[in-house]
């Protein structure tokens, strides 16, 4: 059975998809953690399992409300964090992104090979399932913003790269990869300062969300396409 991609290129047959040597689902930290991370393999049901698992609680302590200053008529003012966000003007909403591109599809064939037979219930429930913990996470990280939380901010940004890398949602990865980078005050090699760091993040947690809408229609669509087909 055929199917549109996401990129320019040409279509893969389904024999050469099954005699291409398989691709490795491997991940590995961009941070020095000091204890020497390792690359990890899972197999494509392992990923599966993970994916469909639960989205573990958070246990982390949110810091108390820090207090910033600024001098007004020769004295020092304490300001709240939350009172300074809300003077600063609104951040320009994201461009609309082409949906190119958007997911990788040598990826994704192989989440699709798990499925039975000619259906794809397989791996549709684990595209729905996939959604429900994106928007879930989404929520943890906006909350984690508000209160500054960037321990909080990296660890949400580390668990969707995760999951949007094993289905192959490569714009979503990558930005979840920065969000988890930031987090950490970790520009590429460099560190930078908090206020820095929340700039940045201020600007690229609306930007991954629309790359998650992009993905999010150009999945619906294909597996849509892939339910009238067998219905014919």
């Amino acid at each position: 059975m055929s199917f549109s991609r996401a990129t320019s290129q040409a279509p893969r047959s389904p024999a050469h998809v099954a005699t291409k040597e398989p691709i490795s689902f491997r991940h590995t930290s961009p941070i020095p953690n000091g204890r020497g991370d390792r690359d990890r393999e899972p197999s494509p049901k392992s990923i599966a399992s993970a994916l469909l698992s639960p989205v573990p609680a958070s246990k982390a302590v949110l810091p108390p409300e820090k207090e910033l200053f600024r001098e007004r008529e020769g004295s020092v003012k304490p300001v709240a964090a939350a009172e300074k966000k809300s003077q600063e003007p609104p951040a320009a909403a994201p461009e609309p992104l082409p949906e190119e591109d958007v997911i990788d599809m040598e990826t994704f064939e192989q989440i699709l090979e798990l499925d039975d037979g000619e259906t794809r219930e397989f791996s549709h429930e684990m595209v729905k399932e996939y959604f429900k913990q994106a928007e879930k996470t989404f929520d943890d990280m906006q909350e984690a913003f508000n209160k500054d939380d960037l321990d909080e901010l990296s660890k949400r940004g580390h668990f969707l790269k995760g999951s949007s890398a094993a289905l192959g949602i490569s714009k979503v990865q990558a930005s979840c990869e920065m969000i988890q980078n930031l987090g950490k005050l970790q520009e590429g090699d460099k560190t930078i300062p908090q206020p820095e760091a929340l700039a940045q993040l201020e600007v690229l947690l609306p930007q991954v969300k629309v790359e998650y809408a992009v993905a999010k229609r150009w999945l619906q669509n294909f597996y849509a396409a892939e339910e009238a087909a067998a219905e014919d």
